[in-house]
């Protein structure tokens, strides 16, 4: 990574990153297969997605590249992540989930995010699930555990979603090695860099900020592609990201020009143009305008 690039990631952290402040509630939704179209994860996904700043994400996005790789303990690295978001839904449907909440309960620093939702029927069956983590979950916070009735599941949506209000006006946080940070840092990255491969972004951020973990690169990239603010494409065989046109509006339509740097950012970007054509006799300009405005 050159010097300049050094000087461009620290322009993006410290003019973008840190004024931009976000209030996004970051959610880690547990439940059901994702298949599973009549599931309560289903319902809950399809109703807090549209919600304003709200960012829902599901375990299996994020996991399912790292599971492939070996000295990954499974449960440690959904405790890991799970700590970067601000709550964790876990409607109990299947020996599955209730395996994720006794993992997630066991730590007491994530006990207070944790909402277990389960279906009335249970309610007062003295079984594991009751007299362990389901306790645990309220001691820390007796309205974080929510039941249903299988008639009437829109009532539940509307606990959660009031529950979810007491985060609304958090203070944003500032650290970076953090999943959810680092994915929207990524984003301002990829809107100065664009068209840029995986690899020329992990080189950036990790010669830039040692203490980054790897591993949280491809999931925040993931978490973009997701969000539809990112996409990918190949050329030459290489995975090329780029804004879409939802990410572009976001980036260079509402952040910075209300931070009054939109000017200084466009220079950013033409600099990292003539930076990367500075050795090439005939650069296609054409085609090179368009990859950079992120245009499909």
């Amino acid at each position: 990574m050159t010097g300049d690039s050094a000087h461009i990631l620290d322009s993006i952290y410290s003019q973008v990153f840190l004024k931009a402040a976000d209030h996004t509630v970051n959610i880690f939704l547990c439940g059901a297969s994702e298949s599973t179209a009549d599931s309560m994860r289903a319902l809950l996904y399809s109703s807090l997605r549209g919600i304003g700043k709200t960012n829902v994400v599901l375990p299996e996005w994020l996991f399912s590249d790292l599971m492939a790789k070996p000295n990954y303990n499974l449960l440690e690295l959904e405790n890991e992540l799970a700590d970067s978001v601000d709550l964790v839904i876990i409607p109990l449907e299947g020996v599955g989930t209730i395996a994720e909440l006794g993992a997630f309960a066991s730590f007491p620093k994530l006990r207070r995010k944790i909402i277990v939702i389960n279906d009335t029927d249970h309610k007062l069956k003295r079984s594991f699930v009751n007299i362990g983590p389901v306790k645990l979950i309220k001691q820390e916070h007796p309205d974080n555990v929510m039941y249903y009735d299988r008639d009437n599941k829109d009532e539940l949506v509307d606990k959660v979603v009031s529950r979810m209000k007491y985060l609304k006006n958090r203070e944003p946080k500032s650290e970076v090695n953090n999943l959810f940070n680092l994915s929207r840092f990524i984003l301002f990255l990829v809107g100065i860099y664009q068209p840029v491969s995986k690899e020329d972004i992990r080189s950036m951020i990790l010669s830039w900020r040692s203490e980054i973990k790897a591993y949280y690169i491809e999931p925040c990239l993931t978490i973009l592609i997701r969000n539809e603010t990112v996409l990918s494409r190949m050329d030459n065989y290489i995975d090329l990201f780029g804004l879409t046109e939802k990410g572009h509006d976001y980036v260079f339509e509402k952040i910075l020009p209300s931070l009054g740097i939109t000017k200084e950012f466009n220079r950013i970007r033409t600099r990292v143009y003539h930076a990367r054509h500075r050795n090439r006799r005939k650069p296609n300009l054409a085609w090179e305008r368009e990859r950079l405005l992120g245009v499909s």
